[in-house]
């Protein structure tokens, strides 16, 4: 058969060994934050909460207390959905 991947000729199966390989070891450091892509994870949240604290102290010195809750409720939902995916 040929790889889906590569290209290459081997026998059984839609991908060879090596892009096998490739595929688990992209997916257990990059996808699966259990496996090593935790630490990226948590940057970028910290980085989006960092860039949004601007945003959100002006809200708050500005905007009435109720809204602020259901701009704050709006986006946990928001996060909820996404995070649902």
């Amino acid at each position: 058969m040929t790889c889906d991947e590569c290209g290459k000729d081997f026998e059984g199966g839609q991908t060879c060994p090596h892009c096998a390989r490739e595929i688990a070891h992209f997916y257990e450091s990059e996808v699966n934050p259990a496996a090593g892509g935790a630490p990226l994870a948590i940057l970028g949240n910290l980085l989006i909460f960092l860039a949004l604290l601007p945003v959100m102290l002006f809200a708050w010195s500005w905007m009435k207390p109720a809204a602020l809750v259901a701009a704050a409720g709006l986006a946990c939902h928001v996060l909820e959905r996404v995070r649902s995916r």
